[in-house]
């Protein structure tokens, strides 16, 4: 994995480290890494007239900037990116080299090169996960009737979709986030149930 040259470097949240006083042998710490690799990228007809490598791009670098904006925004104002807020941590814009065989070239370059994205983990589940649908044509979300953990036995607390007050705790903290990034200068589109996650840190307060 490579990155920027330094000249290019723009500011991010430093990787996340395991306090050396609490961690054991066993401790673990996780980040996501969004790679876009317009081999695998999904395209479709609904899409305009570009190849997979430049829907690939086009959202490896729409994505990257605006995650960019709101950590500046972030370090000026607060309360917008890293737990408990809406934005995921932002650890940084990367490239990736990924090998191959070339079927039809035995003797061209093995590499090619794919953007990625390195963000934090978030320990929830999606909307969608806390919900059921009968009909998988049929938009309508159902909650489950059962509380629901994240994580198997895990210290996150545990949450009651079909509790009305939990709900509407979690749209008050959808809309709140979705103007405090408006007011930095982002639109956050594809607001759908499986791209919103909901967890429980501390047993008494949601994010």
């Amino acid at each position: 994995m490579t990155k920027y040259p330094r000249s290019l470097v723009q500011p991010q949240m430093p990787f996340p480290r395991l306090d050396p006083e609490t961690k054991t042998k066993d401790s673990v710490d996780y980040f996501v890494v969004k790679v876009s690799n317009g081999l695998v990228f999904p395209g479709g007809p609904e899409d305009p007239p570009y190849g997979n490598w430049q829907l690939a791009e086009h959202f490896y670098a729409r994505e990257s900037t605006a995650l960019r904006l709101h950590y500046e925004k972030h370090l000026v104002r607060g309360n917008i990116m890293g737990s408990p807020y809406h934005v995921p941590s932002y650890y940084g814009t990367w490239v990736v080299k990924v090998p191959y065989v070339n079927e039809e070239d035995k003797n061209a370059p093995k590499i090619r090169y794919a953007g990625a994205i390195a963000v934090e983990y978030i320990r929830g589940l999606s909307i969608k996960n806390l919900c059921i649908s009968n009909d998988p044509e049929d938009p309508v979300l159902v909650p489950k009737d059962y509380d629901v953990r994240p994580e198997y036995r895990s210290d996150l607390g545990s949450m009651n979709p079909q509790d009305e007050t939990f709900r509407l705790d979690v749209l008050k903290l959808w809309l709140d986030g979705v103007v405090k990034s408006l007011h930095v200068g982002v639109k956050l589109h594809n607001l759908s149930p499986r791209n919103i996650l909901v967890t429980v840190l501390d047993r008494q307060s949601l994010t």
